[in-house]
């Protein structure tokens, strides 16, 4: 199928967008999120606050560009890095790295005001299709896991794959809640390893 060419006026409304997106995210750096206000990005953007609105509904939904950015770079790093390597567990433990370091890298402001964003009733309905693709993969890893024997079967998939989600969110608002105080990266390589010696099957 023959690629459609991106027009001339849609260049120009992502190359806006992200303008709007790129002073947002270095005010809130600079600022911190609670102390920039939209006007504030407007201003550094160069746009007005009505072409603000042309893109973003809120100034929480700035933040939640970075959650698609996120899932863009996840699916990229399955596609193109995971496929590597054979073993289930390995991919489990070298994926759940890559979304912690990510995470991390993203730094603790911007991480608190995307929570913010996840659990709002606003929230754009497509970040929810977002959170399926990644329950989607981890079922493909914990299936292939317990067919070949790296997990075992004394919990459905299903079941894993809720443990595997929780501790993986539970764990990210921990580190929002203490401010980023602890190493993000390093403390889910220690449960991580953990919760995959308790799935390992119990004759191994």
């Amino acid at each position: 199928m023959e690629r459609k060419k991106i027009t001339k006026r849609k260049k120009q409304a992502i190359a806006t967008q992200r303008k709007i997106f790129n002073a947002a995210l270095q005010l809130f750096h600079k600022k911190g999120h609670d102390q920039v206000t939209i006007n504030d990005i407007c201003k550094k953007a160069g746009v007005s606050v009505g072409t603000f609105y042309v893109y973003f509904k809120s100034k929480d939904l700035v933040i939640l560009e970075i959650y698609y950015t996120a899932q863009r770079t996840y699916a990229e790093y399955i596609a193109n890095e995971l496929v590597k390597y054979e073993s289930p567990v390995e991919k489990l433990l070298l994926l759940a790295r890559k979304i912690m370091q990510f995470t991390s890298e993203l730094g603790i402001d911007n991480v608190q005001v995307l929570y913010r964003s996840q659990i709002n009733p606003t929230l754009d309905p497509s970040a929810a299709a977002l959170r399926e693709l990644q329950l989607h993969t981890l079922q493909q890893l914990i299936a292939d896991g317990q067919t070949k024997g790296e997990i075992g079967t004394e919990y459905d998939v299903e079941h894993i794959v809720k443990l595997i989600y929780h501790y993986g969110h539970g764990i990210v608002y921990d580190w929002c809640l203490a401010d980023g105080k602890f190493d993000l990266v390093q403390e889910s390589e220690v449960l991580s390893n953990l919760i995959i010696k308790s799935l390992r099957p119990r004759d191994n």
